[in-house]
Order: structure tokens, then sequence, then C-alpha cells
């Protein structure tokens, strides 16, 4: 469980925080615990990117709890941190496959999933799962209790071909324009965060790149169909 009591500076936060969330341990054949070291996997990648960027006040703490995910204090001010999943039902049932099996998954089709054809058509369907995680999450009772950061981990075959080191500039812009395209319901969240496989981190609404993306009228198009 990753839990920090009032960490007062960066270094006093890396200090308590340890390694606490950096692997998950998958040998435990237990779902629970396996859950919350993925959450803890996911929170570390996101605090330690806010703070690295001078976006977190101290002291600051935080508490691994059921639901929501973390409740985090920072210099007195608490809110929650929930996290969840942006992936298709056919991407997850083969990613469920290959944890069964206990192998490395490597998308793609490994365990039948299926890719879409082109940059545009693979942006189109991972906004898709985004504006769905927004939505189910959107829906929970402690969103209107007190303010809560939602961070979505995109996963799914269409990601490797916009989150890779092989990436070019058009899919380097699609997937910056998943990160600011205007979902709805954020106005739920007191703000939203995406973490790629790469391990990068994007706040929605900006980007790590200055450039700015129009949405075309194909995407729109394109995640009208897919709703």
């Amino acid at each position: 469980m990753l839990t920090i009591s009032a960490a007062k500076s960066q270094s006093d936060f890396y200090m308590k925080l340890g390694d606490e969330g950096l692997w998950v341990d998958s040998s435990k054949n237990d779902r629970q615990i396996e859950k919350q070291e993925q959450e803890a996997w996911c929170a570390r990648r996101l605090l330690t990117a806010l703070i690295d960027n001078s976006m977190i006040e101290y002291p600051v703490s935080i508490t691994q709890r059921e639901e929501p995910d973390f409740e985090i204090t920072e210099n007195k001010k608490s809110y929650w941190l929930e996290i969840t999943r942006a992936i298709s039902e056919v991407d997850a049932r083969e990613r469920s496959l290959a944890a069964k099996k206990q192998v490395e998954l490597y998308y793609i089709g490994d365990f039948g999933g299926r890719k879409a054809q082109d940059d545009l058509s693979s942006a189109a369907e991972i906004a898709c799962n985004i504006q769905a995680a927004i939505n189910k999450k959107s829906m929970k009772g402690y969103v209107r209790s007190k303010p809560t950061d939602l961070l979505i981990y995109v996963e799914g075959n269409n990601v490797i071909w916009l989150d890779s080191e092989r990436a070019d500039e058009e899919s380097k812009a699609y997937q910056s324009l998943i990160c600011t395209f205007p979902y709805e319901n954020t106005d739920r969240f007191k703000r939203i965060f995406f973490l790629w496989n790469s391990g990068k981190v994007f706040q929605h609404g900006s980007t790590l790149n200055e450039k700015r993306f129009s949405i075309s009228a194909d995407m729109i198009h394109l995640l009208r169909n897919l709703n």
C-alpha cells in the first residue's frame, strides 16, 4: 500500500516513497493485492511527474484506499485520486489471457486482439476508450463529495502505433490530439491525466509538446461512429 505521511520536500517525498509502486508482483495469485500494486505503480508515475514539475504543494500526504483509490493532502487541502484504464473489451480479454498463461504480452494480436489500419483510426478508438472511462468514473458519488483527480492508464493494441520510439511525427500529433480532445464530463474532475505505456504523463488540455493540433472533421466523424 502506497502511504506517505507529511513529506516536507521533494527529497523527503522520495525518501518516504522508497520502493512503493516500483513494480507489480503478479505471482501472488491475489487479484486484490495485484490491483492495489497496479494502482500504486500508476500513482507513483503521476506523483513523481507532478513533483519533478513543481506541481505539488508541501507538506504532502498520500493514503491508498479502496474507493476512491487514493486520498492526497497538499498543504492541508485534500482531494481524491482515482485510477482507471482506457482499453477496449477485446484488448482487455487478450491482456487477461496473457496474464493467465503467465507470458509477456506484446499486443498486435498475440491472443486474438486486433489493431486499426492507420493512425487516425487508432487515435479515434483510443479517444473513444478514454471517453468511456471518463463517463464511468464521472458517475461515482465520491466525485461530488470532494475534488477528484482522474488518472487514465491508456492501454491497448492501437496504443503502440502512437506511443513508441518508432512513432513518426504524424503519430505524435495524434497522441497530442488525444490528450487535448474536448471530452464530455471532464468538468466533473479537478484534473485529468493520461499515463501511456511509454511512461509519458500528459495532463488533459496540455501536452509535452508546445505545438497545438486542431481537431479534424475526420477525427470527429470516426469518434461519432465508434460511440
